[in-house]
Formats: C-alpha cells, sequence, structure tokens
C-alpha cells in the first residue's frame, strides 16, 4: 500500500466533503487553517513514532539511573554525617581549650601565607551542563587573584575534565 500524506505550512483551504456543511454555512468552506509541514507516508510516519518511543524509554531509564545515583549519594552523606558532627564537636572544644590556656603549639601561630594549594575537583565525564566550566572559571580567577597577591600556588586537579583543562 503506497499511500502518501501531504500537509503544507502555510494557510490553506480546508476541504469540507459533506456538502449539507457547505449549503448551511458557505463561509465555512474558505475557512484557512495553519497544517503542520509533514511530507511522508504512513510507513515513515509509523517508523517517526516508533523512533519516539524509543526514545521516552532510554530517557526513562536514564532518569531511573540517575534517581539511583543520587540516592546513592544521598545516602553517603547521611552515613558520614555522625563523623562529621564528632569533628566538629572536637574542633569545638580545641578551640576552647586555646581560648583560656596559653599553649605553645606552633601550627597554632599565623603566619604570613607564601604559598598554598588549589585542589579542583570535576566531572569524570561531561552531560553535566555548565558545571565543570563553572568550576575551572572559578579556579582561573582564584588563580588570579592569588598572582595579584603575590602569592604562589600548587594546581592539584582531580577528574578527567579538569586533568584535561589544566
Amino acid at each position: 500500500m503506497a499511500s502518501s500524506l501531504s500537509f503544507t505550512s502555510h494557510l490553506v483551504n480546508f476541504p469540507i466533503s459533506d456538502p449539507k456543511l457547505t449549503n448551511k454555512n458557505p463561509t465555512f468552506q474558505s475557512l484557512k487553517l495553519p497544517l503542520p509541514s509533514i511530507h511522508c507516508g504512513i510507513r515513515e510516519l509509523r517508523q517517526r513514532i516508533d523512533t519516539i518511543k524509543n526514545t521516552q524509554k532510554v530517557t526513562e531509564a536514564m532518569k531511573l539511573v540517575a534517581a539511583a545515583k543520587i540516592r546513592r549519594a544521598q545516602e553517603a552523606v547521611i552515613s558520614t554525617r555522625p563523623f562529621a558532627e564528632i569533628l566538629v564537636d572536637l574542633l569545638y572544644n580545641i578551640t576552647q581549650q586555646l581560648q583560656f590556656e596559653d599553649v605553645d603549639i606552633p601550627l597554632t601561630e599565623i603566619r604570613p601565607v607564601k604559598k598554598v594549594a588549589l585542589v579542583v575537583i570535576a566531572g569524570e565525564r561531561g552531560l553535566c551542563g555548565g558545571f565543570n566550566n563553572g568550576i575551572f572559571k572559578k579556579a582561573e580567577t582564584r588563580m588570579a587573584e592569588l598572582t595579584n597577591l603575590g602569592i604562589g600556588y600548587t594546581l592539584i586537579s582531580v577528574g578527567k575534565k579538569s586533568n584535561a583543562y589544566f
């Protein structure tokens, strides 16, 4: 069966096949409607519909994978929360002791900054929008600030995209 549909994208006369409608309302015959531009047969339409359905399936699968990854990341954050709370309590207690006691610890002295380490952590792959670009711009801004202040820096890049950029 080689039927072919042909639509045009400009305004066309809408054909009325029922003579009763055209006799009752003569202006209805000259009704102009915009129609989409599709020049293909039934087989091509079915192929396009199947392609769109397959794309929807792939998109749904990608959503499920992303949701699983987010859930795993959230669980990792939640599992480290007790450790972080203990660490905050420990640091708070240390700062309280340092305020009231005269402790001679070389690491607590305020010294001029001569060199800093910049750790740039970016993604392993793409498909993350402007995430990596935002990180790279922020790192370049910080490097320029340190250069203007006369402070040296060491750059440590983590991630394939970061290693490729720097």
